[in-house]
C-alpha cells in the first residue's frame, strides 16, 4: 500500500511538477506518429503505450497531441483537402478519440490557425481576396464565418487592424482616397460593416477632420480645393449623425464668411413678410427690436422684446 502511494505521488510531481513534461509528451507524441505511420492498420493503442511504458495520466495527452499535431499538418497550407480529411478521421480512429474530443480539438486548433493566418493578413494593413479567401476556409471549417469569428473572437485584432491602417493613411497630413478606398475594401473582407469602423474610427476620424478644418479656418475663408476635400472627408468618414451635423454647420459657417469677405452678402427667401420695393433679406434669426427716441435733449433707448 505505501509504496503503491509513493508511486501515485511521484507521478503527481512529475505531472504537475516536471519543467521537462512538455518536451517528454512531444517526444512520446512523435514515437506513437511514427509508429502509426508504420504499423498503419495494424497500429494497437495500447500495445503501443504499453511498450513505451507510457504513464496513465500521459495517455489521454499523447493521443490528442498526435490528433492535434496531424491537424496542424492538415492546415499548412490554409486549406484541408478530402485526402487530408479522411487521414486526419483515420488517425482519430486509431488513436480513440470520441467525437466530442476531436470537435473540441479541431475548434481549439482552427482557432489557432486562423490567428496566424488573420496576423500575416494584417501586416501590410490591406487584405487581399487571396487572405480573405483563405481566412473564409479557416473559419467553415469551424462552422462560422470570418465575420463571425473576427467579431466574437478577434475583435481586437480587428481594432488594432483599422487603427494602424488609418494612421499610415493620414500620416503625411493628407489623406489618400485610393488607401481609403482599399481600407474599406479590406475592412469589408473582414465582415466589418460600417458600424465596426464607426464604432472603431469616430476618434481618429474626428481629429483628422477637426485639424483638416482648423486649417481651413486659419484665414477665415474656404477655397474650393478645402471645400471639396472636406465634403469628401464628410461623406466617407464613419461618423455619428450629430458629428456628421456639427461638421456641417461649422463648414457652413466658414462658406458665409468666405462669401462676406468677398462682398457677398447671403440671400434668404422669407415667408410672412411683404416686401413692396424689391429689398432683400440678407439675415434671418432672433433679434431685438430697439426704438430710440430723443425727449429733451437726451438719448433714451425704449428696447421691445426679442423677435424671430
Amino acid at each position: 500500500m505505501a509504496k503503491g502511494l509513493f508511486s501515485r505521488l511521484r507521478d503527481a510531481a512529475v505531472q504537475y511538477g516536471d519543467p521537462e513534461r512538455e518536451q517528454r509528451l512531444d517526444d512520446l507524441a512523435a514515437q506513437v506518429e511514427g509508429e502509426l505511420v508504420q504499423r498503419r492498420q495494424e497500429f494497437n493503442l495500447n500495445d503501443c503505450l504499453d511498450r513505451m511504458a507510457v504513464r496513465k495520466w500521459e495517455r489521454p495527452l499523447i493521443v490528442e497531441r498526435v490528433y492535434e499535431h496531424g491537424l496542424h499538418r492538415a492546415w499548412a497550407d490554409l486549406r484541408i483537402t478530402d485526402k487530408e480529411q479522411k487521414a486526419i478521421d483515420w488517425v482519430a480512429h486509431a488513436m480513440e478519440l470520441p467525437a466530442r474530443k476531436t470537435d473540441a480539438i479541431q475548434q481549439r486548433v482552427g482557432l489557432v490557425v486562423f490567428e496566424a493566418c488573420l496576423s500575416k493578413a494584417l501586416e501590410d494593413s490591406v487584405i487581399d481576396e487571396k487572405e480573405a479567401s483563405s481566412l473564409e476556409i479557416i473559419a467553415g471549417s469551424l462552422g462560422t464565418t470570418t465575420a463571425e469569428l473576427v467579431r466574437r473572437c478577434f475583435d481586437d485584432h480587428g481594432q488594432q487592424f483599422l487603427k494602424t491602417a488609418f494612421s499610415r493613411l493620414t500620416a503625411g497630413g493628407q489623406l489618400d482616397r485610393d488607401g481609403w478606398d482599399r481600407l474599406v475594401e479590406s475592412a469589408s473582407r473582414l465582415g466589418l460593416e460600417r458600424s465596426d469602423l464607426q464604432r472603431i474610427l469616430e476618434p481618429q476620424s474626428r481629429l483628422y477632420i477637426e485639424k483638416t478644418l482648423a486649417g481651413a479656418k486659419a484665414d477665415d475663408r474656404l477655397d474650393e480645393c478645402e471645400r471639396v476635400v472636406l465634403e469628401w472627408l464628410l461623406e466617407q468618414m464613419p461618423l455619428s449623425a450629430s458629428a456628421q451635423q456639427y461638421y456641417r454647420d461649422e463648414l457652413a459657417q466658414l462658406e458665409v464668411l468666405t462669401q462676406l469677405s468677398d462682398g457677398h452678402l447671403p440671400v434668404y427667401e422669407i415667408s410672412g413678410i411683404e416686401s413692396r420695393s424689391g429689398e432683400v433679406c440678407h439675415y434671418t434669426g432672433p433679434c431685438t427690436y430697439r426704438r430710440e427716441r430723443l425727449l429733451r435733449g437726451s438719448n433714451r433707448i425704449r428696447r421691445h422684446g426679442s423677435s424671430r
